[in-house]
């Protein structure tokens, strides 16, 4: 029989309760020190090493504006995260026509930009590009995160590298090409109205009909409903709310699924009809349904036959499936718990990094600039197609995850294996490495998120990441060596305990790293890896594509042929 313990679902502390925090590119670091007053601080993703820097006919500018912004984009939960990123390169990417002789080269809708449109001749090139593509940023950040971010963005760059970039209030609603920078801008304010204010997401909280008091972002999309509540559990196969103290001084607060409404949410570049064909394609995670009454005698013993009973018998009504359903839960849980035993200190900071996607696949960009040589209209498609595509992926792994609605390792384990059983695994800040200790002490290396456990949608993100960034050098299996370096207590707690460097041989290395680190932060089974990954195989490639299309030379000889 298991030993007993609370079948409450689990608590969760601030000690664990880690920002998920990613962005869309590296953070330039001379950005983060000289952040203007009213900025948030740097998010400790934004402290890795090794990234290199721009070819030098590559300018700064933009990608010095999006280290800066990083911290503020960071405060947000994952969609929000991405639906900025993909906000800010598509403004960068209908600006590229703008400021190019190219004419083959359309905007992100697929519209030609008249001459009359263009910058004049001695405007287009790559230094107007850049003011007009930090101008577009100021504007996005002004309208997401309020006229103090932009201003804090707007004077790091100017303290940093001497660059004066006017602000919303000062850029004219039709300022021409030729005043690259209040262009941007203009350009931007396009975005929003055509994008950010109508996307799906409810940001002016009116949707539904509401009129008085509006609430920005609420779900009116899918009215999702947990199942289960924090403190009862009905169904021990669907999503359970944790209790987190996010702020660490005793407010303890229920999860609420995270953004329900982006699952149906405008796509960036592929049509919502394929996202949502490949979310309902995702395999169901369990065979059965599992109430209280059916895991009322815990698990069958470990390393038994696969037939094995648990030592109090099969409760009523356990049929073949349930049956089945329940030896997963057991088989995963005691995984999780040896994934945890065996974190070591570059496990640790290797999920934590990329436990921060944008942070930690976003810097690719400058890997592939360094390793093709890229120009700045090269990497602003880049930009493009990779945070549309992980936008994209993010609408429809949120509607597979509604789909599943599947319960997370924390809210199930306890009560399966005993909340008094002493297992072996990691003992957390004060005890890290395998430590035995009560079950219902244990808590994974990283925050378990407000959403569905399966499928994963790190390994998703991870996935498509990892092979946009192979598309721009020679594949997935390519042998680009990718380098980072942590430094001492990346990870917190003063783990790891020496700076550590880790390398990479291959994109495709780095999209499993990324995948299994969330197994090695306790946050996922095993099953939820593969189906993320299976469920955004191929995306990567149809929106590169797609964006081929549109791209024109700035996409040639990097992207596949055009396919609409």
């Amino acid at each position: 029989m298991r030993k007993p313990g609370g079948d409450r679902p689990r608590r969760r502390t601030a000690g664990r309760v880690a920002a998920a925090s990613t962005a869309a590119a590296a953070a330039a670091a001379a950005a983060v020190a000289v952040l203007a007053g009213g900025a948030p601080p740097p998010v400790a993703a934004q402290a890795q090493g090794g990234v290199p820097p721009l070819p030098p006919h590559v300018p700064v500018l933009p990608f010095f504006v999006v280290g800066a912004i990083g911290p503020f984009v960071a405060r947000d939960e994952v969609p929000f995260q991405l639906r900025a990123t993909a906000a800010f390169s598509r403004a960068w990417f209908n600006l590229v026509p703008v400021y190019s002789d190219d004419t083959t080269i359309l905007t992100a809708d697929g519209d030609e930009v008249p001459l009359g449109d263009r910058a004049p001749a001695g405007d287009r090139n790559d230094d107007a590009l850049a003011l007009a593509a930090a101008g577009s940023m100021l504007a996005i950040a002004n309208h997401l995160y309020g006229a103090e971010a932009e201003a804090s963005v707007a004077g790091a760059a100017a303290a940093a590298l001497g660059v004066t970039l006017p602000l919303s209030s000062a850029c004219a609603a039709n300022a021409p090409p030729a005043e690259a920078a209040c262009h941007g801008h203009v350009v931007a304010r396009r975005v929003i109205t055509d994008r950010l204010a109508v996307d799906g997401f409810n940001e002016a909280g009116t949707d539904g009909g509401r009129t008085f008091n509006p609430m920005p972002f609420a779900d009116v999309a899918t009215n999702y409903t947990p199942v289960n509540s924090a403190d009862r559990v009905r169904q021990f196969t669907r999503w359970v709310p944790l209790v987190e103290d996010i702020a660490g001084r005793g407010t303890y607060t229920a999860q609420r699924i995270t953004a329900p409404q982006a699952s149906r949410a405008m796509p960036a570049i592929l049509s919502a009809g394929d996202l949502k064909a490949r979310a309902e394609a995702v395999p169901r995670p369990y065979e059965a349904k599992l109430r209280p009454k059916h895991i009322k005698n815990g698990c069958p013993p470990a390393g038994a036959p696969k037939d094995a009973a648990p030592e109090g018998g099969w409760p009523a009504e356990m049929d073949t499936p349930r049956q089945a359903t329940l030896r997963l839960l057991c088989d995963e849980s005691r995984a999780v718990l040896a994934q945890s035993a065996a974190l070591n200190d570059t496990r640790r900071a290797l999920a934590r990094w990329f436990d921060s996607k944008l942070f930690s696949l976003g810097p690719l960009v400058q890997d592939a600039a360094v390793a093709g040589n890229l120009t700045l209209p090269q990497l602003m498609v880049f930009e493009h197609v990779s945070n549309g595509a992980l936008y994209d992926a993010m609408i429809l792994i949120w509607r597979a995850k509604l789909i599943s609605d599947a319960i997370r390792p924390p809210s199930v384990m306890v009560p399966l294996l005993g909340g008094d059983t002493v297992v072996t695994a990691d003992g957390g800040p004060t005890a890290p490495g395998p430590t035995a200790l009560p079950l219902a002490q244990w808590e994974p290396f990283l925050r378990t998120m407000p959403h569905s456990e399966y499928p994963s949608a790190s390994a998703c993100l991870c996935k498509v990441g990892a092979e946009i960034f192979g598309q721009y050098v020679g594949g997935v299996d390519a042998p680009v060596p990718v380098t980072r370096e942590f430094p001492v207590g990346f990870s917190g707690g003063g783990v790891p305990a020496t700076d550590l460097t880790v390398t990479f041989g291959t994109p495709a290395e780095i999209g499993a790293a990324c995948s299994a680190s969330r197994l090695w932060g306790g946050v996922h089974f095993r099953p939820a890896i593969g189906a993320g990954e299976a469920a955004c195989d191929g995306l990567a490639a149809e929106v590169a594509e797609r964006v081929a299309c549109l791209a024109g030379g700035a996409g040639a000889g990097l992207l596949p042929p055009c396919a609409r």
